[in-house]
């Protein structure tokens, strides 16, 4: 891995670490808005929604997940999806800028496909939902594309080999005696 990239690298995980947490404060002491829903009402009287997001890098891409609870009235909404995915670009964006804050140096994410959206219930009226999105760093160009698996993993052959030997749905060759019928 190349000096360059290391850099790239841990200015993101260093951009994600200052923005990523709830209650995170920029230079002056003053929140650091983001526009998360967690971040709406007072954090003692009124009820706070739950939401975040992590980062994980692969080869020369990233990889943002959006965690958030809804109500199931939201998820019926038509504009879920787009507020989910603008939610998203919204942190990429803060991302970007706080990227540029702590290098010096801009960085460039291109989507590489629209968020995929996994909607789970808790509750008759609670559920969460967990969006993923891939973006391509860009100046990343040292890093080999890391390719994604199709089907099952290759077994070894002794591994196998075995596995043919199976007596599933055989019968022993020492059994001998016929069934009775009472």
């Amino acid at each position: 891995m190349s000096k360059k990239v290391l850099e790239i690298i841990r200015g993101i995980a260093q951009a994600a670490s200052d923005i990523g947490h709830d209650g995170a404060v920029n230079e002056d002491g003053e929140p650091i808005k983001i526009g998360l829903k967690r971040e709406e009402g007072h954090p003692i009287y009124n009820s706070r929604v739950m939401d975040g997001f992590n980062i994980g890098i692969s080869g020369p891409n990233l990889i943002l997940s959006y965690h958030c609870d809804v109500k199931l009235k939201e998820i019926y909404n038509q504009k879920f999806e787009t507020e989910t995915g603008s939610m998203m670009e919204k942190i990429i964006k803060e991302l970007k800028k706080r990227y540029k804050t702590n290098t010096g140096k801009g960085l460039s994410l291109k989507k590489l496909k629209d968020p995929v959206i996994r909607v789970e219930s808790t509750s008759r009226v609670r559920c969460w939902a967990t969006a993923r999105c891939t973006y391509k760093i860009g100046n990343m160009t040292d890093v080999d594309e890391v390719l994604e698996e199709e089907g099952p993993p290759e077994l070894e052959k002794s591994f196998k080999k075995f596995l043919d030997q199976g007596a599933l749905g055989k019968k022993a060759p020492n059994k001998h005696h016929k069934n009775k019928k009472s």
